[in-house]
């Protein structure tokens, strides 16, 4: 159920039906949103903010860029959730839009209730990946920052290997592996076993996230 508590962002609407762009306008600004509408994407991507959540919400049908394939060039875009509205949904396309990176997937016509709520969820998921893609480009740029005899020591430990199986894996004594853990530890700014595991997790997170989702594996 919608609450009142507006989540801070932009809404982005595009739809080539002006009716439909103003009454969800207005129903949005209304509660306090700050919505930009547009009547296709081409324009819409010209305005895109790169340093606040936005919630696009696209037309499922639209001439030249469907609502699926905006969805998908926009998906690698850490600040931006989408949701698809059509009034030609189906199951499949509404599966399609879900793996495509869509939060919420709306058939008109759709309520007040309905729209306030796909929006609000939908910049609370952009706010959170915003806030998550920061995270990776400083503990990125971190990492970024070791050798590549550290990089590969680094690597091993995500893997679960000791200091004692890191220096017979790599030829080198276990002095040397303990010098470089220590260098890897100054250079991350880590303190403890349980902060090196979190710079971990945030690296094969910001790695799974780097891979490319394409409509030729979902459909």
């Amino acid at each position: 159920m919608h609450t009142d508590r507006q989540c801070p962002g932009v809404v982005m609407v595009i739809d080539d039906d002006q009716t439909v762009r103003d009454a969800i306008s207005s129903v949005l600004g209304d509660v306090g949103y700050d919505v930009r509408a547009f009547s296709s994407p081409a324009e819409c991507r010209q305005a895109f903010p790169s340093d606040v959540p936005t919630c696009v919400l696209v037309d499922l049908v639209l001439p030249g860029v469907t609502g699926l394939r905006f969805c998908e060039q926009v998906q690698s875009l850490p600040n931006v959730a989408c949701v698809i509205i059509s009034g030609h949904g189906d199951v499949r396309s509404a599966v399609r839009a879900m793996k495509l990176g869509a939060v919420d997937f709306l058939e008109k016509p759709f309520s007040r209730e309905a729209l306030l709520d796909a929006v609000h969820n939908a910049l609370n998921h952009a706010s959170h990946r915003y806030l998550e893609s920061k995270e990776e480009e400083v503990i990125g740029a971190r990492v970024d920052s070791l050798s590549p005899r550290e990089r590969e020591i680094f690597d091993l430990l995500g893997q679960g290997l000791a200091t004692k199986e890191i220096a017979r894996h790599l030829g080198i004594s276990r002095r040397t592996v303990d010098v470089h853990r220590s260098n890897i530890a100054r250079k991350l700014g880590v303190e403890s076993p349980t902060q090196l595991a979190y710079t971990m997790f945030v690296v094969r997170r910001r790695n799974l996230r780097d891979q490319p989702l394409t409509t030729t594996n979902v459909l």
